[in-house]
């Protein structure tokens, strides 16, 4: 499992509402599009997107444990259900517009295991490159 945390100077709010899947392409370095599959309208528990990796790969991502301004989980399975990835995001308000922000992501199933392990180098800085982009998004809406 890949963790990240960081203090980002942007309330949670502001941070949520780039969390959201329509979003995700402006800070997500693997993500080529996003498409809402079914579910509500806003992130929400049973919520459902289909998600295309520029790699040509695509899924469908799952949502659950969601609970507005401070968490969910997102869980999706490809390759046949071979592989699949859990990703969280957990926002703890700080207080004075800023908010700790810790980022999980995994491969996990036979091949995404194996895939997490070959391709190890690559997740990491992908996952930490979208992490930083996602931190310098909110702080920049959080200054307008």
């Amino acid at each position: 499992m890949l963790e990240h945390q960081a203090l980002i100077a942007a309330r949670p709010a502001t941070i949520w509402a780039l969390l959201a899947p329509a979003r995700w392409c402006a800070w997500d370095p693997d993500l080529k599009s996003v498409e809402q599959k079914a579910g509500a309208e806003a992130l929400s528990e049973g919520f459902k997107v289909g998600m295309t990796m520029h790699s040509g790969v695509h899924f469908v991502a799952h949502f659950s444990k969601v609970v507005e301004n401070q968490h969910y989980l997102m869980t999706s399975k490809f390759f046949g259900g071979f592989a699949g990835c859990v990703m969280e995001h957990v926002l703890e308000d700080q207080g004075e517009g800023k908010t700790k922000v810790t980022y999980r992501f995994t491969l996990n199933g036979p091949v995404g295991s194996m895939l997490q392990w070959v391709q190890h180098g690559r997740v990491a800085d992908s996952v930490l490159k979208g992490f930083e982009q996602l931190k310098e998004l909110a702080e920049k809406e959080e200054a307008k």
